[in-house]
């Protein structure tokens, strides 16, 4: 058998492959499978009966890319080298990608054959996220403080929390005491004590993480923000040492022009 015979075979393969795709019956509805960059996601078969194999397609710059097969309790066998080492076949037939970055991101098409030789195609939209941690939290505080003779001291007034990211969801705690509500993102206290600490979880698909405010019987607390500012600071310190260079260089030029005139 020739070469070009055996180019025209694996091209009729995998255009029979896409064939049967296009006139498939649905699985069921689209799945949406969350990932992390550089971590994995399965793509999971979930069909009655026993599965022959799967063929996994993606949308490739507008064309279909038959880039695996699998087989239940089987090798995985790809066809896009770009995907070598990254593919994992499941014992019922799931695939499941590793080192995910986000060109990974898109929807997967699996052409299930049952061993009766049906055919269903399932669709999966996976999508990548951001690893959430307590630097993405911003909280701005803007509150005042009632200290009373001998007693203790009250604070009022909000509590914003702020992330940056797709699909994030804010809650705040300890907000079943007296004296405060929650508006969306903004926790609003009234005469609470001072002694309380209030905490923003920020929860997405794939990860939780949580920043802690407390804030003491002090008015330099009463509006701040706490969160990831050392950064800004430092960009701050840095532009009045250039300033403060630049305008004692000018002052010395100045003298130095006056003196060479006497």
């Amino acid at each position: 058998m020739g070469c070009g015979t055996c180019t025209f075979s694996v091209k009729m393969s995998i255009f029979l492959v896409l064939l049967d795709i296009s006139y498939s019956m649905h699985c069921g509805p689209r799945i949406n499978v969350p990932g992390a960059e550089g971590g994995g996601a399965t793509l999971p078969v979930r069909v009655q009966g026993q599965v022959k194999d799967v063929s996994w397609v993606i949308s490739d710059d507008g064309r279909l890319n038959h880039f695996a097969t699998t087989k239940p309790n089987e090798p995985i066998d790809i066809r896009d080298n770009k995907f070598d080492g990254r593919l994992r076949s499941e014992t019922n037939g799931s695939l499941t990608l590793t080192d995910l970055t986000n060109q990974d991101q898109g929807i997967y098409t699996a052409n299930i054959r049952s061993q009766s030789n049906q055919r269903c195609d399932q669709l999966y939209h996976l999508q990548l996220y951001k690893t959430l941690t307590s630097e993405d939290i911003l909280i701005h505080l803007n509150v005042t403080l009632s200290e009373t003779h001998n007693g203790p001291c009250t604070i009022t007034g909000t509590l914003s929390c702020a992330v940056i990211g797709s699909d994030v969801t804010l809650t705040w705690n300890n907000t079943n005491s007296p004296g405060t509500e929650v508006t969306n993102h903004t926790l609003r206290i009234y005469n609470a004590q001072s002694h309380v600490t209030y905490s923003c979880t920020a929860r997405n698909p794939i990860s939780e993480a949580s920043r802690t405010a407390h804030i003491p019987c002090n008015r330099e607390f009463t509006r701040r923000e706490i969160g990831n500012y050392t950064r800004q600071n430092m960009i701050r310190l840095g532009l009045a040492s250039v300033i403060l260079i630049i305008t004692s260089y000018l002052i010395l030029q100045h003298f130095h022009g006056m003196k060479i005139e006497m």
